[in-house]
């Protein structure tokens, strides 16, 4: 028998378009800075809270004498549906100040 074109299996044309759908999710992932998956993602890895992020942010600020960012930036804490406390608003300054960041720094 002479084939003039090569065989190509079903298998190799699975993974092929497996290749291309990851290729389009990665290019669109990061093309939107993986915004889109933020509100699945972000409730299933925080719990709904965010204290532990806003106080690294917090950490980080002072460490690097950020006066903007320790001192002025508003930031919104979120405790959880299950804590019972209700959210908080203010710069991480303010936020310490009334006891619910123990972040403390004296830039400001």
């Amino acid at each position: 028998m002479n084939k003039k074109g090569a065989e190509m299996t079903i298998g190799t044309i699975i993974a092929i378009t497996l290749g291309v759908a990851l290729l389009v999710f990665l290019i669109y992932g990061f093309s939107t800075q993986w915004n889109a998956f933020r509100g699945v993602l972000d409730p299933l890895a925080s719990g709904d809270s965010n204290v532990d992020n806003i106080a690294r942010g917090c950490e980080v600020a002072c460490a690097s004498n950020n006066v903007y960012d320790y001192c002025e930036k508003n930031r919104i804490l979120k405790f959880g549906k299950d804590s019972g406390k209700p959210n908080a608003e203010g710069s991480c300054k303010e936020l310490y100040e009334e006891g619910n960041l123990s972040v403390s720094c004296d830039i400001c």
